[in-house]
């Protein structure tokens, strides 16, 4: 199993922006250090809830200060980027860092950024439109010649995408999926589009029987579409934190329901911002302090080790390690380092992850 490392830029502690990006850099070297393979980065908006406009920017600013691991972004929200341009940026950052650079792509979580950004949506032209974006923006990159498109969102004749990219067939490239259905849906159109079927999900606070029903989709799917198991990846980004004793993990655990609460307040489409500052306050769907326990990688050493196991059994690919939960960077630094010297070598092989093609 490989491990990842989940950089979801909360700036909810009065940080200056600049020590934010300078802790951001720092936790990417050290995970870089600590044996991780992948450091994942968001796009988000307008808010200091997940502060960062431009992860590109950021990823090649990791890439400059470490020799290894890959960067990618979870997730590129598609509706606000032309398919062209998109193509075009992720393209250049293959060739600068051949093979480093890693995207997954999803409809965006926040109807606040959408309105915004003028392309807030209704479900099925969202869907629509996330199907037509993904198909011109594969087809530029899997293309040598002149590509034309003549679609309900995008219309254009006779154009390649510049420079080519250098990871073949295409740049690594993840689909978001959060339900069972949805996860079907990915997989089935990686088949339609004729590219390897990596699925991302976020199970947030739901029991390991919800992710499971969503990897026995995933299994399900591939088999329906015709590709072997060895075809395909299945990562799951979760919410974790190491205490060295319980007594910390219980000290931590309030922080986490304030992350969950602005988190919810975007899915519910209720979050308020004040000059940029997101307003954290109860949700409809709060989460308990034992839910947490209950669910997520949350614990001491030992604890979060037996958790991990359940991911490892079931058949994951990657975990995802969501440590930046808007703690002081002393607090993430450490339950990063325990979780990488106490519970992953176990899931490793020979001590290293195995590479997902």
């Amino acid at each position: 199993m490989e491990f990842a490392t989940f950089l979801a830029a909360h700036n909810l502690d009065g940080r200056s922006e600049s020590q934010l990006f300078d802790d951001l850099t720092e936790q990417a070297v050290v995970a870089e250090e600590l044996g991780f393979d992948l450091v994942w980065l968001v796009e988000h908006h307008f808010n200091n809830y997940n502060l960062l406009p431009d992860p590109l920017q950021l990823a090649t600013r990791i890439f400059e200060r470490t020799e290894r691991i890959r960067v990618g972004v979870a997730v590129f929200i598609l509706p606000n980027h032309h398919p062209l341009q998109l193509a075009g940026k992720l393209a250049q950052i293959d060739v600068l860092y051949p093979g480093r650079f890693e995207t997954a792509v999803g409809r965006g979580s926040s109807r606040f950024e959408a309105l915004k950004l003028g392309n807030a949506m209704e479900v099925e032209e969202s869907r629509a439109y996330f199907s037509e974006h993904l198909e011109v923006m594969t087809r530029g990159w899997m293309s040598d010649v002149d590509i034309s498109h003549h679609g309900r969102f995008f219309d254009f004749d006779d154009v390649t995408i510049l420079p080519r990219p250098v990871t073949k067939p295409l740049p690594a490239l993840w689909l978001s999926g959060l339900t069972p259905q949805s996860i079907t849906g990915q997989v089935a159109t990686c088949r339609k589009l004729g590219i390897p079927p990596k699925i991302i999900t976020s199970p947030f606070r739901n029991p390991m029987s919800e992710l499971q029903k969503g990897y026995d989709a995933f299994e399900q799917a591939l088999a329906d579409n015709g590709f072997a198991r060895s075809d395909g990846a299945f990562a799951v980004n979760r919410t974790t934190y190491v205490g060295e004793t319980m007594a910390d993990v219980h000290e931590a655990i309030p922080q986490m329901i304030d992350v969950h609460r602005g988190l919810y307040a975007q899915l519910e489409g209720n979050e308020r911002y004040v000059n940029g500052r997101i307003e954290i306050r109860p949700v409809k769907n709060e989460v308990t302090a034992q839910e947490v326990l209950e669910t997520v990688p949350f614990g001491d050493p030992d604890t979060v080790r037996e958790q991990i196991r359940q991911y490892a059994e079931m058949g994951v690919d990657q975990f995802s390690a969501y440590f930046d939960l808007g703690y002081d960077q002393e607090t993430t630094m450490r339950s990063m380092r325990l979780f990488a010297e106490s519970v992953m070598p176990e899931f490793q092989r020979d001590g290293v992850s195995t590479t997902i093609a």
